[in-house]
């Protein structure tokens, strides 16, 4: 079996249970939910392709990220506005960042912006807005330079990384004395969460590996050098039609079909709205 991603406990680790051929397991010692499942970097690059991002169907990945834009603008902004209070506008690093939607945000607040893309298609998109500053491929302890960043975020990337508490150690490093991390990821011991069981929405098999709570989070960052500032559950902005289709994925039934259906085909998909499930977490921390 996998070791804990956060403790690296290997013995007595329980299965929780069973999802798509996948064992999930619980780790006795701190408490962590994650998958038994370790991929290869060639198996990750392959996964996070052109599909992921607009699979248009696919059980997996986004049906269309790019007509998400608007909505992750309006998200990057409010992120930023809480990072820019708790520390000044410099150099910032987006881990995960995908087509660097939030990186537009950055640049336009005076920030100056790099990211870091594990897959070709998204990082290639960001790279002909960002150049260089874009790398594609892993975090490694040579990417960036030491005590360089201001800030560095994951925004929904955490839970991806086969080797989490390896990334943060490298983070640590690249940061500024002071400076601050901003991650987001679900919580899975939310009221949502466990009403859904293993049907909750964010058991995204196999790309989700890990399954983090305020506890495990915040000992994952603590064990990394990391003060924890404040943990919290802010709603955020999504497409109908990205509900919708989340919502038949995760909780399949012939009325949300019908709805999907109608929905696809309707000036309704793009309509804009603001949910809060709370079982999304943003967490903020500083170097110390």
């Amino acid at each position: 079996m996998v070791a804990c991603r956060v403790c690296a406990e290997n013995k007595k680790i329980k299965v929780e249970f069973i999802k798509n051929s996948y064992k999930l397991l619980k780790c006795p010692t701190c408490g962590l939910t994650y998958l038994d499942y370790n991929p290869k970097l060639w198996q990750i690059t392959k996964f996070y392709s052109a599909n992921y991002f607009k699979g248009c169907g696919l059980d997996f990945g986004y049906y269309n990220y790019f007509a998400e834009k608007t909505n992750l603008v309006k998200i990057g902004e409010k992120r930023l506005e809480e990072i820019e209070r708790l520390t000044k506008i410099g150099k910032i690093l987006d881990v995960g960042c995908a087509t660097g939607f939030f990186l537009e945000v950055a640049k336009n607040r005076g920030w100056q912006v790099s990211g870091l893309e594990i897959s070709s298609f998204a990082g290639n998109v960001a790279k002909k807005k960002f150049g260089k500053n874009i790398i594609i491929g892993e975090l490694k302890e040579d990417t960036f330079p030491k005590n360089y960043f201001d800030s560095v975020t994951l925004w929904d990337t955490i839970e991806h990384l086969p080797n989490p508490k390896n990334t943060l150690k490298i983070i640590y490093k690249n940061l500024k004395n002071g400076g601050v991390l901003a991650l987001s990821t679900g919580n899975i011991e939310s009221l949502l969460a466990q009403i859904s069981g293993r049907s909750w929405h964010l058991y995204h098999l196999p790309e989700h590996l890990s399954f983090f709570s305020p506890k495990t989070i915040a000992k994952l960052l603590e064990n990394c050098g990391f003060k924890v500032i404040s943990i919290s559950h802010p709603g955020s902005y999504y497409t109908l039609e990205y509900l919708v289709r989340r919502a038949s994925g995760s909780y399949p039934n012939r009325l949300i079909k019908i709805f999907e259906s109608l929905i696809s085909k309707s000036f309704l998909a793009r309509l804009s709205l603001y949910i809060n499930l709370f079982d999304i977490m943003t967490v903020y921390a500083r170097k110390v």
